[in-house]
């Protein structure tokens, strides 16, 4: 069944920015290493070099045969080792354990039970855009298709002309990874479409993101596209229903925007964080197309 997939077979993975950093690298094999070691090693190393390829390296630390360290730090660090490569281990450690669960002492239980909410805290500690599920499989925060929206965004802005762009999105990305359903996000994401719809627009009367600037905005695109033969009457139609969408999204943001530092980290419901997100993502990658197409 696909849903118990390991990462690699799951996705077809490319490289982004968001998907590798070194400091996550370091850290989740420091934290792997030290928890395979007190479970199945043996167990772990067999599904590596049956789902993976890799084989751990082992060191001999005393006269015993059993006495013997897994090395998976120094193992998953070298060349050719992929950032899906580690995420698949991830799912392997809990996979080699999970079938022993009942034989487990209480101390170990209990620390293969934290396993899920210790992954997924390293993840968000570091900004990575993954996240552990329940069945111990690596899957993108919070689903494939806001991963989907956020890779194409993230091309369009690769540009140079947008390299400022790119630095505050990338920061953003990195406030929604860390916290999770809260307001915070919601704020940087907000400033950073604001920044981009003022500077696309050029008039010195905009100083916020409003339906005055919206409407100022969506009008200058609809002289492009009214002039655009790839539009047909039924295109130029839909493309005045973005209006509505565009401004009904700044309200949404406004609810979470109290200007009150100790409100950032209220909780909004998960459903809604991910909606909001998601269609200013979309709306950004709109406007990043309609920019770059015109030369606005």
């Amino acid at each position: 069944m696909s849903e118990k997939l390991v990462f690699s077979k799951f996705y077809n993975t490319d490289q982004t920015k968001n998907e590798d950093k070194p400091k996550f690298r370091n850290r989740i094999l420091k934290y792997l290493e030290d928890f395979v070691q007190i479970f199945y090693p043996a167990e772990t190393n067999r599904l590596c070099r049956s789902e993976l390829g890799i084989t751990i390296k082992q060191e001999n630390l005393g006269r015993h045969r059993n006495d013997i360290k897994y090395c998976v730090e120094e193992t998953f660090s070298v060349s050719g080792i992929s950032i899906s490569d580690i995420l698949d281990l991830i799912t392997i450690v809990y996979d080699s354990i999970l079938p022993h669960r009942d034989e487990l002492s209480d101390v170990h239980k209990e620390k293969f039970e934290n396993y899920i909410n210790d992954i997924n805290r390293i993840l968000k500690e570091e900004a990575m855009c993954y996240v552990l599920n329940d069945d111990g499989r690596i899957r993108y925060y919070p689903d494939e298709e806001f991963y989907k929206s956020v890779k194409s965004t993230l091309a369009l802005l690769n540009l140079p002309k947008y390299s400022d762009n790119l630095k505050l999105f990338n920061e953003v990305l990195g406030e929604i990874y860390k916290n999770p359903n809260k307001e915070s996000p919601i704020h940087e994401f907000f400033k950073c479409l604001e920044i981009f719809t003022l500077s696309m627009n050029n008039e010195k009367k905009f100083t916020i993101l409003n339906d005055s600037l919206i409407d100022t905005l969506l009008n200058k695109i609809k002289e492009k596209i009214n002039s655009d033969s790839s539009y047909g009457n039924h295109d130029k139609e839909a493309a005045e229903n973005i209006r509505g969408i565009f401004s009904k999204w700044v309200k949404m943001c406004h609810k979470y925007r109290h200007g009150k530092a100790e409100q950032v980290n209220n909780s909004v419901p998960p459903e809604l964080f991910n909606l909001i997100l998601s269609m200013g993502i979309s709306i950004y990658r709109y406007l990043l197309e309609v920019d770059n197409k015109y030369s606005m």
